[in-house]
């Protein structure tokens, strides 16, 4: 009897060995796909964190240019507020330059360079004139882009001059 045994023990052994490679393979299977997993992973989290870096550039950028437009938005603001001086400034400057003109042209030739009344209708006039001219040729913006100092100092001077030319 125990020769058939053997034939028996020889097949169950191969089994063994069979199921035990089988086996190995497993493992080793499972480690392949525990490395490619962690290997997904860890490329995964670089894709995540070149995205996010990406995101904050363009973020940083985004970020910028709403700064850019907020101050051109501002800027502009102020250059309307700036014309809506300029022409009420200029606006009273043709007025009152025209009545000056107006009370020249009343002399009807007769100007008399040694009447003092004369000279001052001419220097009123000559200055009205010359005010409106300034402003007129006066660019609103500066070469930086940004609005131009020297104008707001002309309008300064040509509402003085409004106002003397009042009083």
């Amino acid at each position: 009897m125990p020769l058939p045994l053997i034939p028996a023990a020889f097949l169950l052994a191969g089994l063994m060995g069979y199921g035990a490679k089988k086996a190995y393979d497993g493992i080793d299977s499972m480690k392949d796909a525990k490395d490619l997993g962690e290997e997904a992973e860890a490329r995964h989290r670089d894709g995540v964190q070149r995205l996010d870096g990406a995101r904050e550039v363009l973020q940083q950028q985004l970020d910028a240019q709403v700064a850019s437009i907020d101050a051109a938005i501002a800027l502009l603001a102020r250059a309307c507020t700036r014309v809506e001086e300029l022409s009420g400034v200029l606006g009273a400057l043709d007025d009152r330059a025209g009545r000056a003109l107006d009370a020249l042209w009343a002399l009807g030739g007769r100007f008399d360079a040694e009447d003092d009344v004369h000279l001052a209708r001419f220097a009123t006039a000559m200055q009205l004139v010359k005010a409106q001219s300034e402003l007129m040729r006066m660019p609103l913006f500066a070469a930086g882009g940004d609005l131009n100092t020297q104008l707001e100092t002309l309008l300064e001077q040509s509402r003085g001059l409004l106002q003397r030319e009042t009083s």
